[in-house]
């Protein structure tokens, strides 16, 4: 399981894991179909994040929604 902040995913800022997750999706040529949505909610700090990513090869996308 890999932690990571990404800002395109919902979080307030890009952590280093995010910028490595970044850098291998638009290497090899992955398509994100995150939308900045939040699906989880953090009760101690009150805030709110989107943990999972919805992650394709640019190759099958046109099939997905």
């Amino acid at each position: 399981m890999i932690l990571s902040r990404k800002t395109n995913c919902g979080s307030n800022h890009t952590d280093s894991r995010g910028k490595i997750i970044e850098e291998i999706i638009e290497n090899k040529n992955i398509i994100l179909f995150n939308n900045v949505a939040s699906t989880r909610h953090n009760f101690s700090n009150r805030t709110f994040s989107a943990i999972d990513l919805f992650l394709a090869y640019s190759s099958i996308s046109s099939y997905l929604t």
